[in-house]
Parts: structure tokens; C-alpha cells; sequence
């Protein structure tokens, strides 16, 4: 098959935040055929680098390598989805398919993405776009749009062998459909960080995660958008917002929207515990600046959205924050675990979120996994003093059914600490279970029923100590 690559260019401007490839100038083409991943890098490599470089492609790239975009200035535009494969991978770490590094003004669109799903590929972590930044200063303006990124990932048969341990360690290894973050060596560096990072209209199926994610931004990253992705038969979370285990750092001002998410596989070690939004340690700055998850559906997964931070980065010297989160319009419904968690109740996991509203999401029917049956839709996670505070749940649909679910509202911790602020206003909850609401240790929780919270007709009262007002009892469809 011929690939004809068009090639454009033109005097370097400033482009701020809007997809270079709209820039696109008056057509001049030069044609190519039977091109190589190794030949486009070439391309790029020795095109002019105070010039705008701009590759549109229709047909194939394979290579054994990545494709290497590490220069400002770039539209690489598929026409028609053609394939960009890397063939190989060798057990070396950060392996992608595509990867950018320390550039600004990066636009990869219309591609069909694709690598393996290796068996024991150890150590490596396979991608299908890596997004690094290993500079002193920031990148900016990086636009991963209308792609499919499929077929990626490892399946671990047995043992990986850590070269830096004596003995072989059991691991489900690293893999990634998109992958953003500072590199090792820049992790506490507030001058390294990613500026403008809009990933959106991807499709990301068939990948093998192992420990890692389907879309993941980690650090020291702000304005982002990550909206109208469509995501399924994943092993492991689908978008993840992450702050904490790259040095102190956390994503602020972002938006996750309208993105499609299911079809989570089993393989993973804490399945069903895989969220289909994590907002991991991501941190809005104020409300003007908070991070948006709205309009999400997330289905047949395990666990719909999840906010909180499974990191203290300074080792119990203080907590990671996760704040100002607004999670507004989402539908979570039929995961196997609860459709929506706030805070954390594992004993490492010792994070503050503060600052959160919860408005107008459909949270129904999960809970779906017989193991899983204490849970319930809405879970709270309360382990430390203050670790829950300012949380607004408000004009919510909150329904629960089956044996398997019979909990709406459960929160979990540590007793000492079970004076969270939260509280209920407008929401309509119903369950065909009599035991409705928990709080407590799971060895000591107080569990409230029907009968003892629905009064005046179809009125819910809230259990002492829970705040709130005009919270009602109805049958959902």
C-alpha cells in the first residue's frame, strides 16, 4: 500500500491555544511511498525547525521503533484513519508508539493506533501517544484528537524479574492508550510542567493495562480537557487525574466530559475496584479554577467515578489535597462496585477532599458483584480528622435495586474520624432494600432503614448528624 505524506510549511507563529493544524496554508505537496515509522522521523527530524511542519498521511506507517515528535510545530493529520504501528517491543521502559517530548504546539489526529499485547514483556511500559516533559521550562498547546488507540498492552504469564531486587516479582507490568506527565528527573520541578492539553474524539479498546491506565495525566498539568472519548474492554482504569507520584505536583483546572466509558475486563489485582474517572490527587484551585467531570456515562465497569488520592507524597507529614471537584450530569450506572466514591477508606490511603459538589448525576442500580454486596451507590471514605469537609450532594437521582445492592449511601472509615461535613440537598433516593443507609467501621456500622428514615409521605429524613434539607422518596424508571 502507498502512503502519501503532504508536506507544508511556513513562517513560525504564535499559535497560542488552538490546533496548529487549522493553520494549514495554501497546498504545495511533495509525495511518498512505502514510508517507514523510521522515515517520517527523519522528515521530522531534518525539516526546518523555525518552520511550521505539517504531514498529512493516507496510508500504513509501520516501524520497529516510535515516532518521534521532539520539535514545537507539528500537525501530523491522518486522512481516513490510516494505521500507524510499532511492530516491536523490547522490555525497555516508556515504549510508545507515538511519543512527544518537549514540545509545544503539537497536533496528532486521525489515526488507527497501534502496537501488541505482549506476554512477560517486563519491565516496559508500552503506550500508544506518550506526552513527556523532561525540560526546565513549560510545554504548552498538545492536541491528541479523532484517534482510535487499540491493541496495546501486556498479559503476564508468570514472574517479572526487577533487575534491582534478588529475588523475581510477580507483576501485571505498565501499559497506557495516552499517557501525560513530567519525566523522572523533572518530578519536583515547579518549572517543568504541561500547559494546554486537549484529548479529545479518541476511541481507546483492546488494551491490556496491567497497573496503569487507558488515559492518564500525571503532575504538573493545567488546562486540560479530556472530553468525547469513547473507552471499553480495558483491564484497568479508563481516565486517571494524578497527583502525588510524580513529586508533590497535582493537575489543576481541567475538564473530563462527556466521555463514554465501559466494558471492564477482569485481570487486574484490585478488580472490580477500577474506576472508570478517577480524579486521583487532582486538585482544582479555587471554583473558578476547579476540575469539571460532567456529563460522563460509565457502565459496566466497577466502580462509575471516584475522587480522592491514594497518595501522601510526604510520608505522613501531611496529606494530598483533592479539592474543588465538580462532578455535575454524569450517568453511573450497572457497575460492580458503587457508582460513586468520595474520600478513601483504606488505611494507606490517608488523603483529604475537601470542597466537592455532586449535583444532578444518575447514580442507579450498581453494585452488581455478589462479593461486593455491602457497598452502595453513593460511598464515603472517612480515615483521618477532617478528611471529608464541604461536601455538597445536591439534585441527585439515586436508586438502588437487587439483593445485591441494597445500600444508597455508605461511609466507611475509621470511627474515631466519622464527623464528616457533608450534606444532602433536593435529591431523590429510592431502594427496594429495607436497610438504606450506613455509617460506621464495617464492624460496627449503624445501619438505618425504611422505616426509620421516610416520613411524611415520601419525605426522607437524614440520619443524626447527616445535614441537608428537601430530600425525597421516589420510585426512579
Amino acid at each position: 500500500m502507498k502512503t502519501i505524506l503532504f508536506i507544508f510549511f511556513f513562517s513560525l507563529v504564535t499559535f497560542g491555544q488552538t490546533d496548529i493544524c487549522q493553520e494549514k496554508p495554501s497546498p504545495g505537496k511533495t509525495p511518498v511511498s512505502n514510508i517507514s515509522i523510521e522515515e517520517v522521523n527523519k522528515l521530522i527530524e531534518e525539516f526546518d525547525q523555525s518552520k511550521t511542519l505539517f504531514l498529512e498521511i493516507n496510508g500504513e506507517i509501520k516501524g520497529r521503533t516510535a515516532l518521534l515528535i521532539k520539535r514545537d510545530n507539528v500537525c501530523l493529520s491522518g486522512i481516513d484513519k490510516p494505521l500507524i504501528k510499532r511492530t516491536e517491543f523490547n522490555g525497555e521502559n516508556e515504549q510508545p508508539v507515538i511519543r512527544i517530548e518537549n514540545a509545544k504546539n503539537v497536533t496528532v489526529k486521525g489515526f488507527n493506533i497501534e502496537g501488541t499485547i505482549e506476554e512477560n514483556n517486563c519491565p516496559a511500559d508500552v503506550m500508544g501517544i506518550y506526552v513527556v516533559n523532561s525540560k526546565n521550562e513549560a510545554i504548552s498547546n498538545l492536541r491528541i484528537l479523532n484517534n482510535q488507540i487499540q491493541t496495546i498492552g501486556q498479559v503476564y504469564v508468570g514472574a517479572c524479574v526487577d533487575k534491582s531486587e534478588k529475588e523475581s516479582k510477580h507483576n501485571l507490568g505498565q501499559a497506557h492508550g495516552i499517557n501525560v506527565r513530567m519525566s523522572s528527573s523533572q518530578k519536583g520541578n515547579a518549572n517543568s510542567k504541561i500547559t494546554g492539553v486537549f484529548i479529545q474524539g479518541n476511541t481507546l479498546n483492546n488494551l491490556r493495562l496491567g497497573s496503569s491506565e487507558a488515559i492518564a495525566l500525571n503532575g504538573n498539568i493545567s488546562n486540560f480537557n479530556v472530553s468525547a472519548n469513547t473507552i471499553s474492554d480495558v483491564d484497568n482504569i479508563a481516565i486517571d487525574i494524578i497527583g502525588g507520584s510524580e513529586g508533590k505536583f497535582q493537575p489543576t483546572d481541567g475538564i473530563v466530559a462527556e466521555n463514554i466509558i465501559s466494558g471492564l475486563l477482569p485481570g487486574n489485582g484490585t478488580y472490580p475496584f477500577v474506576a472508570g474517572v478517577y480524579i486521583d490527587g487532582g486538585t482544582g484551585l479555587n471554583w473558578d479554577k476547579s476540575i469539571k467531570v460532567t456529563g460522563n456515562t460509565v457502565s459496566g465497569f466497577g466502580i462509575g467515578i471516584s475522587v480522592g488520592s491514594e497518595n501522601n507524597y510526604c510520608k505522613n507529614k501531611c496529606n494530598v489535597k483533592t479539592e474543588y471537584i465538580e462532578i455535575q450530569a454524569n450517568t453511573l450506572k450497572g457497575n460492580q462496585v458503587y457508582g460513586l466514591g468520595i474520600g478513601k477508606d483504606y488505611k494507606k490511603q490517608n488523603s483529604k477532599t475537601w470542597s466537592i459538589k455532586v449535583i444532578g448525576n444518575t447514580i442507579i442500580d450498581n453494585v452488581l458483584s455478589k462479593d461486593e454486596s455491602g457497598y452502595s451507590q453513593l460511598h464515603f471514605g472517612s480515615l483521618i480528622k477532617d478528611s471529608l469537609k464541604d461536601i455538597e450532594i445536591r439534585g441527585n437521582k439515586i436508586k438502588s435495586s437487587g439483593e445485591n445492592s441494597p445500600l444508597l449511601v455508605r461511609i466507611k472509615g475509621s470511627k474515631k474520624y466519622l464527623t464528616p461535613d457533608i450534606k444532602f440537598y433536593e435529591n431523590i433516593f429510592y431502594s427496594d432494600s429495607s436497610n438504606i443507609w450506613s455509617w460506621g467501621k464495617r464492624s460496627d456500622e449503624k445501619p438505618y432503614t425504611k422505616s426509620e428514615l421516610i416520613s411524611e409521605g415520601n419525605k426522607l429524613k437524614l440520619p443524626e448528624g447527616v445535614k441537608g434539607d428537601n430530600n425525597t422518596w421516589n420510585q426512579l424508571q
